[in-house]
């Protein structure tokens, strides 16, 4: 049974405290405010937590920023600090997440063998926009994994190479033909949500965002998966409602992805390529 330590004794601590309990050997609890710490038996001081022999630290939150919180003010690495997540009771979870929807989260059950030392791992980005929120390769670019990041927005690259220096970054627009110049719609408000197909953007109607048509050249996944040169562990899609358009053109007799993370939006627009994209996988 892992020797925890847990960590942010507030509301997800308390109504899952006997199943913490049950599930770890607790040798002690610990939080940023050291008034509950005071006030519990076995209370651990954040300032002596590395005075315990611990496997990790349990922090018991779904706010990935205490995690990460954690980390930077006492210096204690990722791999020794894992969320406990409710849902996900069986297996507590390494670090903090970064996708939208934990998706991060469910990959990392998925390579549970690697016990967070994704040194070696390569991934493909389809899509990365700011490489850090909302993103499905942080988490193990973190870790120590590599690959490349595509990103047809212009004004995003400088922040790509410089937060995700490791990575290969392409200023490019994915598309189903290569080494074209195409319209690309960049949202102003959103950059997330900027998109090769302006009646995707339009889907946003409702909270007025406005778009600028920029000129971007072309690249296949393909030709992507030529330039990683390595096996690709992680593909992730995440180039608004063009995803299928896409992935339809990957070689699959060629190329082999262990993981594909594709976004699937519960929208009217969205929902055709949806059940696309399940009868393709």
């Amino acid at each position: 049974m892992d020797r925890v330590i847990v960590y942010a004794l507030g509301k997800v601590f308390r109504e899952n405290r006997e199943h913490i309990d049950l599930a770890y050997d607790v040798i002690g609890y610990s939080d940023k405010d050291e008034t509950i710490v005071k006030g519990i038996q076995n209370g651990i001081s954040v300032k002596d937590i590395d005075s315990f022999d611990y496997d990790y630290i349990l922090v018991a939150s779904d706010n990935h920023r205490i995690a990460e919180e954690l980390g930077d003010e006492t210096g204690i690495p990722a791999q020794k600090i894992r969320m406990y997540l409710p849902y996900l009771m069986e297996r507590s979870v390494l670090g903090n997440y970064f996708a939208e929807d934990r998706e991060d989260l469910i990959v990392d059950r998925v390579f549970d063998d690697r016990h967070g030392d994704y040194s070696g791992v390569r991934y493909i980005d389809l899509g990365a926009c700011s490489g850090i929120e909302c993103n499905n390769t942080y988490y193990f670019y973190k870790r120590g994994g590599t690959g490349i990041l595509v990103e047809a927005d212009s004004s995003i690259i400088s922040n790509l190479e410089r937060d995700r220096s490791k990575d290969v970054i392409l200023n490019r627009a994915v598309s189903d033909v290569g080494n074209q110049r195409i319209d690309f719609y960049v949202c102003t408000e959103n950059r997330a949500l900027s998109s090769l197909k302006k009646d995707h953007l339009d889907g946003w109607a409702e909270y007025n965002y406005s778009s600028q048509k920029v000129s971007v050249e072309t690249i296949t996944i393909n030709e992507i998966f030529e330039m990683l040169n390595s096996p690709c562990d992680i593909l992730s899609i995440d180039i608004e409602g063009y995803d299928y358009t896409v992935l339809k053109t990957l070689n699959f007799e060629r190329y082999r992805p262990k993981v594909i993370i594709v976004e699937m939006l519960d929208t009217l627009q969205d929902r055709m390529n949806n059940e696309k994209i399940y009868q393709l996988l």
